[in-house]
């Protein structure tokens, strides 16, 4: 009895004492609902007093939830009728007082209503409310369950159900509805347990038995399909689908008369199912009633004249009737509709072969096959069109694909044994040629043959010849082939005791003992043979390929090379020959031997193969690619040489047909690893790089020696910063694959990143003498130079790479960078003006060179490339920023100024937007190095810009200075040229009217006043020293650390001692600006942003702690979260965990260290990167201006 039950009993008993109690019969009209029983829920709600005073809203929650249940007679009420009604009880729910008093039961049928109009939010709402009132209320729970699921929340879902089931284990809705998740999950079992539970209760309920059947046919399982399937026919005899699926399912078991019953009871049912009527033409072709098949075949298509099966098996019925025009008629019509349809082709192709027109015939074989590689019945087919034609090879290497898929197949294995009895070599055996030429036919030239009974044309020979020592011989060597070791061992011997010095049984036993690993009985045997014939060729070619099995490359080559002196054209010994060259990296000796083959050869196989794999190794992929093609034109189907293949289209950047290669040789074997390597390059190639890593990661787990695997998470772990893993999976590739350019140039340029030059000028100038030409690496090697601060060599690439392609813009634009960065303007504006050659309306390189002819004075120039900019990209701030300079150059400050207000306007809170202000005012950057933002630097822009307001400047002292500074453009090199008169200029004035306490004390100290700016920063900031490790400020102390060490910086320089490295003064404690700034890298991966880290590196005032910009990898911050996001970017707090750069005071020495982890502030820009320098000169000028 379920909890339900159970609770209708008991109410019934208190009924039974007072028949008319309100609050029992609510309870018991509850609980019928829940139950289903909706019949006896209105009765006992009729039968509550009218004095109840939600009663009317009951009524109409009843009404609703029961509209909803699917229970009306739709014949009875019209639909339109049920939505009207379902609508208003809603609507009388959703004003009644009752929901606000929490009634969970009014709840739970709102949330039925909601539900049922698929409005599930506000389903789950009240689903949710009702159950906080009753947690324990399986109704609720299941119909919850039910609004997640129409959600696609399944886990969600079958909580619900599961608690709503474990409440009432009985609750046929609940079971059914999980079940319906776990097949929509395909978890089919745990779907098959609910559903057969749901059957107990109610037996005959087809929707279940469908479930069921739809779980078993997705499980593969037919028997327990065809169960379920009758019991369906039971329930509902007319259920023609069902009949249907019973006959395919006879059909594939076998049971033709069965599946022939079936299929009639469906069409007795539908006459005009097609489905049904194709597949008893199916069954009753297979019973060998042709004409019946045929005439169903022809209704379907009167029914349906477009259905390509139907076409199709028709055609097959007119060619077993030999009717091949009309067959014809109908594969023409289905491949117009579906051209691609391999079955159609190939049945095409076989009416050809009957019409003797070999040519068309053998094109829809081959065409048919592409599609489907391995379809025996095309493969079968094919190899009879070869052998008409003659093209016995082709023919035979189809007939090995085939039993190689269906090894019993004896048809095929004596189609095969006659075709090669027809062949050359067949001819060669039964005509008993020279022992040279019969040893030649068994060495290893034909042994890609998997099974001996290529050597069934001998057997007559065998038979007759039982003591003849040759035939015990050919004996051996076919029991050696079906694996029977015992019984070749005992042929070889008998031919032994008749003829001990037999070298051919000594050949051939030392081969049997080389297939079981005995490579020590196999090299006696094999120098036994030799020492009796010195110059025996197959003894030789023998011995040489066992050592090479056991790795002893170098015996195995003088073996084959003595071969190669008896007789210099023995394919065999050269390919084995090149093979061991190859072993040993000997890749030009490889070819030669490979390509001697393919001379005589054109299509020996192994020979293609290697010689392919050899100028993969040489990163010769075009050649490569050739040889894998030759290769696979003769032997389509061989996955290894399709990985290779596809391989070698990766590293050609071929990226469809590598994943068709990978695509077709999983089609042709199963391979998990394969599948992983494809998913992982995908992702990759999307650049979703933490999904790529898992696929490869699993794929390796397989084949840890997948070299493309092994470089396509190298590459990932690189695009996610992970430089040590990515270093560690080049590293690994390459102990595979030494050569792999790919994987050089990538682990070149990590070392790079990482600041391992040494390593990376290794990899780089390996890859080039290999690939002299690559661009790549030219360009990664002049960068490594260029980072080691030799600009010569640097250049020398540079130059190289842009000679051999001249319109690569991003190396032409790299030269420009290093040309612009070392001052060599004139050269830098080569390389612009031949970008801009090519591509004449690139903004941002306009803006690059208007730079550049800004600092060479040629503003006209500047300004028309500045203007062109700001044409294509109008809101650029950069661009207006650069032209604003410019103007101020020309005394065209009206104009400047119409460009810095723009700038304010379109970034009203950027700092530099003021600051160029200022700047167009007659201030620039080396000033704005020297301010510093104190609490009176709004009063000096103030100051500024009401000096400017008017038409002249006024006459003051400081007023004059300033048109002075303006005149001469350059207010530092007034301090940095230590004029001394200026600097004493500088100090006459009063420091809150236009210059910083900060400028001041600078001042002091170019005039070498150490004490006197030491004392002025002292006197002005409130700072007092204590001792050598504290300051006091404001009367409280601070150990000095980064930004208090700068009130000591007034020493001289030789106070801090002499560079270990270069022995001149260091620049400060610890450093030296020679030699340190050498030893800094930049590793952001983008070249505007690495060369703008480098110029604040090289620039002459930075230091350890001083004024240089490092680049910080994202991970290194934590507890990464959002301030405040604006039109121009976002703003995040985190946590750096390297810290700021600081000293630390010890012993009396001031020594480089790092702080604790900090917070930061990050900032995004929504500017790209691809800005290049312009976008940077804002962050550089700010930090200048920040001191």
């Amino acid at each position: 009895m379920s909890k339900y039950e159970e609770e209708i009993a008991n109410l019934g008993k208190l009924l039974e004492s007072n028949s008319n109690d309100a609050i029992t019969l609510a309870k018991r009209m509850k609980v019928y609902f829940k139950m289903g029983k909706h019949e006896e829920a209105f009765k006992n709600l009729y039968n509550l007093p009218e004095i109840v005073s939600n009663r009317t809203t009951l009524f109409w929650a009843l009404i609703g939830a029961t509209l909803c249940s699917g229970e009306m007679d739709p014949g009875k009420i019209d639909p339109a009728e049920i939505n009207r009604r379902r609508e208003e009880a809603l609507l009388r729910l959703n004003e009644s007082s009752e929901i606000e008093q929490n009634d969970a039961f009014i709840l739970a049928c709102r949330g039925t209503i909601y539900q049922t109009m698929h409005k599930n939010e506000e389903a789950i709402a009240d689903f949710n409310k009702s159950l906080e009132i009753e947690p324990d209320d399986a109704y609720v729970l299941a119909n919850r369950g039910g609004a997640q699921y129409e959600m696609s929340k399944y886990e969600e879902a079958i909580i619900d159900f599961t608690k709503s089931l474990e409440i009432e284990p009985n609750y046929l809705f609940s079971l059914r509805n999980r079940a319906l998740i776990y097949i929509k999950i395909e978890r089919y079992k745990e779907a098959l347990v609910d559903l057969k539970k749901a059957l107990e209760i109610e037996p005959n309920y087809a929707f279940t038995l469908e479930k069921i059947v739809l779980c078993y046919q997705r499980m593969g399982k037919s028997k327990e399909m065809l169960e379920y399937l009758i019991r369906i026919t039971f329930i509902d005899p007319d259920n023609f689908v069902a009949f249907a699926q019973c006959g395919i399912i006879y059909f594939k078991m076998g049971e033709y008369k069965e599946s022939l019953k079936s299929f009639n009871k469906s069409l007795n049912i539908n006459p005009n199912y097609t489905f049904a009527l194709i597949n008893r033409g199916m069954t009753l072709n297979e019973m060998g009633m042709r004409e019946e098949s045929y005439l169903d075949f022809s209704k379907a298509l009167e029914i349906d004249p477009n259905d390509t099966y139907a076409l199709v098996n028709r055609a097959e019925i007119s060619r077993l009737m030999h009717k091949y025009e009309d067959a014809l008629v109908d594969l023409n019509k289905s491949l117009i509709i579906e051209p691609s349809d391999s079955h159609a082709l190939a049945n095409r192709g076989v009416i050809y072969l009957k019409m003797n027109r070999y040519e068309e015939s053998l094109s829809d074989l081959t065409e048919s096959l592409r599609i489907e590689p391995s379809d025996t019945f095309t493969l079968k087919y094919r190899a009879l069109v070869y052998e008409k034609i003659g093209r016995y090879e082709e023919a035979l290497a189809d007939l090995e694909h085939l039993l190689k898929i269906e090894p019993n197949n004896i048809s095929a294995f004596n189609k095969r044994r006659e075709i090669y009895e027809k062949s050359s070599e067949g001819v060669k055996i039964n005509n008993k040629q020279s022992r040279g030429d019969i040893q030649y036919i068994i060495s290893r030239h034909l042994r890609h043959f998997e099974d001996s009974l290529i050597f069934l044309s001998l057997q007559r020979y065998i038979d007759d010849n039982k003591n003849n020592v040759q035939m015990l011989i050919y004996e051996g060597d076919l029991y050696n082939h079906l694996n029977k070791h015992k019984e070749s061992f005992a042929s070889f011997a008998k031919a032994l005791e008749i003829e001990p010095n037999n070298t051919l049984a000594l050949i051939f036993r030392g081969n049997t003992y080389c297939m079981l690993s005995r490579f020590k009985e196999s090299l006696a045997d094999f120098t036994k043979a030799l020492e009796i014939e010195p110059k025996n060729i197959l003894a030789l070619i023998s011995r040489g390929d066992t050592y090479y099995i056991q790795n002893r490359y170098k015996e195995s080559l003088i073996d084959f090379t003595k071969a190669l002196e008896i007789e210099p054209n023995n394919a065999l010994a050269l390919v084995f020959r090149g093979h061991t060259h190859y072993m040993l990296d000997h890749y030009e000796e490889s070819l030669a031997d490979f390509n001697k083959v393919l001379e005589n050869e054109p299509s020996h196989m192994l020979a293609l193969m290697f010689e392919g794999q050899a100028y993969y190794l040489m990163a010769c992929y075009d050649q490569a690619l050739a040889s894998f093609n030759k290769f696979l034109e003769i032997m389509p189907t061989c996955v290894d040489t399709l990985i290779s293949r596809a391989n070698t289209h990766r590293m050609l950047n071929h990226e469809k047909e590598y994943i068709n290669d990978l695509t077709t040789a999983l089609k042709i074997k199963s391979d998990s690893a394969l599948e992983l390597e494809i998913q992982g390059f995908k992702h990759n190639k999307a650049g979703n790089f933490e999904e790529s890593l898992l696929f490869l990661s699993k794929a390796l787990s397989i084949n840890p020696n997948n070299t493309s695997a092994l470089i396509l998470r190298g590459h990932a772990h690189r695009m996610l910063h992970h430089y040590e893993k990515s270093l560690a999976d080049f590293t690994a590739s390459l102990k595979i694959e030494p050569n792999n350019p790919y994987a050089l140039i990538n682990r070149g340029e990590i070392y790079c990143i990482l600041t391992h030059y040494k390593d990376a000028l290794r990899d780089l100038n390996k890859l080039l003498a290999i690939e002299q030409n690559n661009v790549t690496a030219l360009r990664a090697r002049g960068e490594v130079y260029s980072e080691i601060g030799d600009h010569i060599n640097a250049l020398t690439d540079l130059n190289k790479a842009v000679d051999i392609e001249p319109n690569n813009i991003s190396t032409v634009l790299f030269r420009g960078y290093v040309y612009y960065r070392f001052e060599k303007y004139d050269e830098s504006l080569v390389d612009l003006n031949k970008i801009l050659e090519i591509h004449p309306n690139l903004a941002s390189i306009l803006r690059i060179r208007g730079e550049i002819y800004r600092v060479l004075n040629k503003l006209d120039e500047s300004l028309a490339d500045l203007n062109k900019s700001l044409e294509i990209d109008q809101n650029n701030v950069n661009g207006l920023i650069s032209r604003a300079k410019t103007y101020c150059l020309l005394k065209r400050y009206d104009e400047a100024l119409i460009n810095i207000n723009k700038v304010i306007e379109l970034e009203p809170s950027s700092v530099y937007s003021q600051v160029t202000k200022e700047e167009t005012l007659g201030l620039n950057d080396k000033e704005i190095l020297n301010l510093e933002l104190t609490s009176e630097y709004q009063e000096i822009k103030a100051l500024f810009l009401e000096s400017y307001k008017g038409t002249s400047y006024p006459t003051s002292c400081h007023e004059q200075f300033t048109l002075e500074l303006t005149e001469s453009n350059d207010i530092s090199a007034l301090i940095f040229h230590e004029n001394h008169e200026d600097l004493c200029n500088i100090l006459s004035f009063k420091s809150n009217e236009l210059f910083t306490p900060n400028i001041r004390a600078k001042a002091l100290r170019m005039l070498e006043r150490y004490n006197e700016s030491s004392a002025y920063l002292n006197r002005e900031l409130g700072v007092e020293a204590v001792g050598d490790s504290h300051i006091i400020i404001n009367g409280i102390a601070y150990p000095k650390t980064r930004g208090f060490i700068h009130f000591e910086r007034s020493r001289r320089k030789d106070d801090f001692g002499k560079c270990k490295s270069c022995d001149e003064a260091m620049t400060d404690w610890e450093w030296c600006r020679t030699c340190d700034v050498q030893k800094l890298t930049c590793t952001s991966g983008n070249d505007g942003i690495d060369i703008f880290i480098q110029e604040t590196q090289m620039y002459e005032g930075s230091s350890y702690i001083g004024y240089y910009f490092e680049w910080i990898p994202f991970e290194r911050f934590h507890d990464v979260e959002l301030i405040k996001k604006g039109g121009f970017g976002s703003v995040y707090s985190a946590i750096w965990l390297d810290g700021i750069r600081i000293y630390k005071h010890e012993n009396n020495k001031h020594l480089k260290a790092r702080s604790d982890p900090c917070t930061v502030a990050l900032k995004t820009l929504t500017n790209p990167l691809k800005e290049h320098m312009n976008s940077m000169h804002a962050v550089q000028t700010l930090s200048k201006f920040m001191g």
